[in-house]
């Protein structure tokens, strides 16, 4: 515990920052360089508390956390930002076996497998195409990678693994605060829907991914929003989709916002629980917003995206997203 450093409240654009001896000089507080020529040899150890920028009279002194979205706030801290964050993630951790199974169970119902299928994070981290997912990372702001864009102009508008967020690597199978799916979530469901599954399914989609050459899989990732059909005859780029809004429509279908509305919304501005009602009401917003944009005929209905911003609305009324708490310990 270091005293006072801990009742600063947290801010994405914060004004202050804790450091500790080892970050800044330890004679003239610089962080240029961590020693001062011809200064005494001596070993303090210290936290220091620098700010950032010129801070006004009355201006609140914010630090930051870290570069957290409101679930990992609520988790670690016990409160949420006013607004969310460009480190927002609704994603399936197959390492917990509830999730493990809604993954497998959406390839099911879509793909019509009846093959039990073990699927670990290390294995969906290898899904991500390399140079592509770094020219991402490397124009990243405040969380959100652009799209990438191709040689040809075409643009692939997925969500690479953040190398700052620390839950990306173990849960690489997320919807992002824009409502895109990871690459990792995008390529399973693209190996999946290209042949037909067989006992040692994970290898056989590596397989068949390092076979696609990236044409094909850039012509399948368009062809999938342009074909608006519904038939049986959907090429693997839309059966990718459909894979998708099964996952998204799943967990839907079991947040509390949307099975248990009327007490979700009685608890908006009542004590704590509203903190974790909002983040149900985000995981809303993103799983909505995902589904339209992979297939056109797959997606949630209209209604449900217009109580998810009726919910919205309401939360931004009083202490639901309005009030940070004090950080927790």
């Amino acid at each position: 515990m270091v005293p006072v450093a801990d009742l600063f409240n947290h801010a994405t654009l914060n004004n202050v920052q804790v450091e500790s001896d080892m970050d800044v000089c330890e004679t003239c507080g610089s962080s240029e360089h961590v020693h001062c020529e011809n200064a005494p040899d001596v070993s303090y150890s210290t936290i220091d508390i620098r700010s950032t920028e010129a801070i006004e009279a009355d201006e609140e002194v914010l630090n930051s956390y870290g570069e957290l979205g409101n679930a990992e706030l609520l988790c670690q801290y016990g409160f949420t930002l006013a607004s969310k964050t460009g480190f927002e993630r609704c994603g399936w951790d197959v390492r917990v076996p509830e999730e493990h199974d809604e993954v497998v169970a959406a390839l099911v119902s879509v793909l019509n497998w009846d093959t039990d299928v073990i699927i670990s994070a290390d294995f969906l981290t290898e899904l991500e195409p390399a140079d592509m997912t770094a020219a991402q990372r490397a124009v990243a702001d405040d969380g959100l990678s652009p799209a990438y864009k191709a040689s040809d102009g075409s643009l692939f508008d997925f969500a690479p693994i953040s190398h700052v967020l620390r839950f990306d690597k173990s849960c690489p199978l997320f919807i992002d605060a824009n409502g895109r799916a990871s690459w990792a979530l995008w390529r399973l469901c693209l190996g999946a829907a290209l042949g037909h599954p067989s006992y040692d399914i994970v290898n056989d989609i590596k397989k068949r991914l390092e076979e696609t050459k990236f044409a094909y899989e850039k012509k399948l990732y368009m062809d999938s929003f342009t074909n608006v059909d519904c038939s049986l005859q959907a090429g693997p780029g839309e059966t990718a989709c459909r894979c998708i809004v099964a996952l998204c429509t799943a967990r839907l279908s079991r947040l509390a916002i949307t099975t248990r509305e009327q007490e979700a919304l009685s608890h908006l501005n009542v004590g704590m629980d509203h903190y974790a009602y909002s983040d149900e009401i985000l995981n809303a917003e993103r799983c909505s917003a995902c589904a339209p944009r992979h297939g056109h005929a797959y997606c949630v209905c209209g209604a449900l995206q217009t109580k998810i911003a009726t919910w919205l609305r309401s939360s931004e009324k009083d202490v639901f997203f309005g009030c940070r708490q004090r950080p927790c310990g």
